[in-house]
């Protein structure tokens, strides 16, 4: 369904980065205003009449859109870093480059000669429109299914609302390579260290990013043990977590939990604080 949006509006909406999520999906794209409108909603409209024909129609009663302008390019790269850690962040056993539903596995990439693929030109019209659900198949010659199913092991992968999972004519999905800007998104990236660093390094910046998103991102033990090393130097002049005095401690749990979404669990591990005073500042929803 991606795809077929992504065709119908090539000429005016270019997808440098996506990433599609069980409950949420984000897209990196540079298109006038009217355009990305427009893209979404034909989008929507197709996930919609879908989960429609599947009774699942009211999966889609929270969802909405925001359009954030990108201003700077150091913005820019930073989103695509944020958009590519979504399923990391989430799920332990995935990396930023191993998640199958969006741009995260094309970009620096090496193993796209070696994918098992089908070009749709072998398809016949009638399985192609079975495929996706539209009558709209006249896609380009060079266009191609991969199958991920085949060459990877899914036992990890969480595949829930997957538009494909359901559908037993549908053996794969349209390569992103095909449809998005996937060179022109590395271009913005001196290299694929600095793509790298830009996931893994840039923890202050996502933290910013979710916050204008509205997004609630999580991070992971290793990130937050770096924001708190960061801050023992720069706020606190102190080069050992030892040497917090135990109102510095409980100071600095209010700005892991309020700044960077940090659960009692994790600032309970990272900090060395007792359990129940942590939950005493910060109690847990009742379910």
């Amino acid at each position: 369904m991606v795809a077929l949006s992504a065709y119908k509006y090539s000429y005016s909406v270019w997808i440098y980065a996506f990433e599609l999520m069980s409950n949420h999906f984000h897209f990196v794209i540079q298109a006038r205003r009217e355009d990305a409108q427009e893209f979404y909603e034909d989008f929507y409209n197709r996930l919609r009449r879908f989960l429609g024909r599947q009774g699942r129609k009211h999966e889609l009663n929270d969802i909405s859109y925001s359009l954030i302008p990108i201003d700077n390019e150091t913005y820019l790269k930073n989103l695509i870093a944020y958009v590519h850690r979504n399923a990391f962040l989430v799920n332990s056993s995935c990396t930023p480059f191993s998640w199958l539903w969006g741009t995260n596995a094309h970009i620096f990439s090496s193993l796209e000669p070696y994918l098992n693929k089908t070009y749709l030109n072998s398809i016949a019209k009638r399985p192609k429109q079975d495929m996706f659900h539209s009558r709209e198949v006249d896609f380009p010659d060079n266009y191609y299914l991969i199958h991920p199913l085949e060459n990877h092991s899914m036992e990890n992968h969480h595949l829930k609302n997957h538009p494909l999972e359901d559908d037993n004519t549908a053996t794969g999905y349209i390569s992103p390579a095909c449809y998005c800007k996937i060179a022109e998104c590395e271009k913005l990236f001196k290299s694929a260290h600095q793509y790298y660093f830009n996931i893994t390094r840039k923890v202050e910046s996502f933290s910013d990013i979710a916050r204008e998103l509205g997004d609630s991102i999580t991070y992971t033990d290793e990130e937050i043990f770096s924001v708190t090393t960061h801050l023992l130097l720069t706020k606190y002049n102190k080069e050992k977590l030892s040497m917090l005095n135990r109102n510095e401690k409980i100071e600095m749990a209010k700005v892991l939990h309020f700044n960077y979404n940090a659960g009692n669990e994790q600032i309970c591990r990272v900090l060395r604080l007792n359990d129940a005073l942590v939950d005493s500042m910060f109690p847990k929803a009742c379910e």
